[in-house]
């Protein structure tokens, strides 16, 4: 009898499994890529995106600290300064750079492929030229900022397969060979971009941040430390062809570029910003201008250091 109610209770939990649905689950509704260009808020939203991987470099956790010779202080980031850690093998704040820029370069080429998919209903013709420029100065920011850090550095220009083998990807170009670069792209955006923005837009890359990052771009090219320091990096050289990375021989149009790129952005300016009394100014909002973008992590815009 036993026997018989083990089998009933068997038989009849086997009649529930069957005809039980849930393990037969729909998944619940997933962003797609098809999505993102699906409405002029989504393709926004993933320009804005772009902007997420600017690095928060200018933000230091209880900072009014951080020039004192005695804290008491001793877990925060930024006592490595005070206590000598800080050094190439413990980098602490450019620790995280190399990564972030990188992704942040993927994620302009990704978007710019999307936006080839978006149509018109949802942005206009003009509206895409601009999304591209602003774009493209984001790739050609983020070059500089990994020049800036690393010298001469690999140069992005196109999308790559984040699975491709180390040896597939670029190899290191010449520190004038990613300033080229840069500025190419800097060039192709210009155009399109806006000259100004205010508001909730403020931080955006603009026409004045294209002035501003080629004056310091090419003063950093004309610096003794790039411009003809054998000194210090002659065996600094390619391991594919054996060429210099950062030239040997000192050149004195480096300066003269540098003068005349700075001085031309500073008289552009001139007819663009109001009520600026001297040259004086316009090199201070040149420098302002940069600062605002490289500080765009407090933005809105950049959700991802904004949380």
């Amino acid at each position: 009898m036993k026997k018989i109610a083990k089998f009933l209770i068997v038989l009849g939990m086997m009649g529930q499994l069957s005809s039980c649905d849930y393990l037969d689950i729909v998944p619940d509704e997933r962003a797609q890529e098809s999505d993102t260009w699906k409405t002029e808020g989504a393709v926004r939203g993933y320009l804005y995106s772009c902007y997420g991987y600017l690095p928060a470099n200018r933000t230091f956790g209880n900072s009014y600290w951080l020039a004192e010779e005695l804290t008491a202080v001793t877990k925060e980031l930024f006592t490595t300064f005070k206590y000598g850690y800080y050094s190439p093998v413990s980098l602490g704040f450019t620790s995280n750079t190399w990564s972030t820029i990188w992704n942040g370069i993927h994620q302009c080429y990704m978007f710019q492929e999307s936006l080839k998919q978006v149509s018109n209903e949802y942005v206009t013709d003009e509206m895409k030229k601009q999304y591209l420029a602003e774009s493209n100065f984001l790739i050609a920011y983020y070059h500089f900022l990994s020049l800036r850090s690393y010298g001469p550095t690999c140069i992005i220009d196109k999308l790559y397969d984040p699975k491709l083998d180390v040896e597939e990807f670029p190899e290191r170009s010449s520190y004038d060979e990613v300033v080229e670069f840069i500025n190419r792209k800097l060039d192709e955006a210009f155009p399109d971009l806006a000259t100004t923005y205010s508001g909730k837009d403020f931080g955006r890359a603009t026409q004045v941040a294209v002035y501003a990052l080629k004056s310091r771009l090419y003063l950093y090219a004309a610096s003794p430390l790039f411009n003809g320091n054998s000194e210090m990096y002659a065996d600094f050289k390619s391991k594919k062809d054996g060429r210099h990375l950062i030239a040997q021989e000192y050149s004195e149009d480096k300066w003269r570029k540098s003068a005349e790129i700075s001085l031309a952005k500073l008289v552009r300016l001139s007819t663009i910003v109001s009520r600026i009394p001297s040259i004086w100014s316009l090199g201070l909002i040149c420098r302002f201008t940069l600062f605002t973008v490289e500080s765009s992590c407090s933005s809105p815009l950049a959700g991802r250091y904004s949380a």
